[in-house]
């Protein structure tokens, strides 16, 4: 799904079930090429404007302050705002579905994407990065937020 739906009203429900606003690419998985360039798509940005990375929530200055980018004219951006990928796999057809987000800041970028998936999971893995470590928004994890999913 495209990243500009952010500038729409519409839920998130809604853009999700219509078929029009999704771009298919079938994985050959017998194809490990052609399954390079198609997983290529996932990973592609979009230079934008700062003001309309803002506009979407893409961009914070405080953050950007913290790591030493100060006023910058363009931000890189993803291209897609949500994707879903399929293949044959054991697990997966036996019900096994990930979600993954792109960090603990998708929590405030794509709420009703995340909290909406989160409380039917049966278990939440949060990995991270070994060159990085534990970072700030890592210690910052607001264990509360977290407090109505947990099972009885």
């Amino acid at each position: 799904m495209d990243i500009e739906t952010r500038y729409e009203e519409t839920s998130f429900a809604d853009l999700k079930a219509d078929l029009m606003r999704w771009k298919k690419i079938n994985l050959d998985i017998n194809d490990t090429a052609q399954m390079q360039e198609a997983f290529k798509e996932l990973v592609k940005i979009k230079t934008v404007p700062r003001e309309k990375a803002q506009e979407m929530g893409l961009f914070n200055e405080r953050e950007a302050a913290e790591l030493g980018i100060i006023d910058p004219e363009t931000v890189d951006i993803p291209a897609w705002r949500h994707a879903m990928i399929s293949f044959p796999h054991p697990l997966l057809k036996a019900g096994l579905c990930i979600l993954d987000t792109p960090g603990l800041n998708a929590l405030g970028s794509e709420p009703e994407l995340t909290l909406s998936m989160l409380p039917s999971t049966q278990a939440i893995i949060f990995v991270l990065a070994a060159d990085t470590g534990v970072t700030k928004s890592d210690m910052n994890l607001d264990a509360p937020r977290f407090k109505h999913l947990q099972r009885q």
